[in-house]
């Protein structure tokens, strides 16, 4: 595989969600995880509290101020979010093509993966124990597949 196609593959992100609705009916049904992607995900912050999430829907990191601003899954703001940079809607972690991935929201402060700034809107895949750092806010990945 050339160095384009592996870049491609890598950038050419699209949202998988966990559940699927049949073509021609409203119903839902529930879609399971791939063995690749986790149940659920912890983050190890700086002060050694876990934080969890289900993989099961998008899973949005930020910080929630006002009630107007938009939901998000993990709200950072008790955390001295605002201190540490971390925008109102800052990151994204989603199951895309069977793997987990991060993806910057265009925040104003930048997300890091492993020390590395990613680029806004474009999906990452992450591994267990890969660095995030929303801002200066620095976390640890843990990966839970029994969940």
């Amino acid at each position: 595989m050339s160095d384009y196609s592996k870049k491609k593959a890598w950038n050419d992100v699209v949202t998988e969600y966990a559940f699927e609705r049949p073509r021609g009916t409203g119903e839902l049904r529930e879609r399971p995880l791939p063995p690749t992607v986790p149940r659920t995900i912890g983050l190890l912050l700086p002060n050694q509290q876990v934080l969890t999430a289900s993989t099961e829907r998008e899973i949005t990191l930020g910080r929630r101020s006002r009630p107007e601003d938009p939901e998000v899954t993990i709200d950072l703001k008790d955390f001295d979010g605002y201190r540490h940079g971390i925008s109102r809607y800052h990151a994204m972690l989603a199951v895309v093509r069977n793997v987990l991935t991060i993806r910057d929201l265009n925040s104003v402060n930048g997300t890091r993966l492993n020390d590395i700034l990613i680029t806004p809107l474009k999906g990452y895949v992450v591994h267990d124990g890969d660095s995030i750092a929303l801002g200066t806010f620095k976390m640890k990945l843990i990966f839970d597949y029994k969940g």
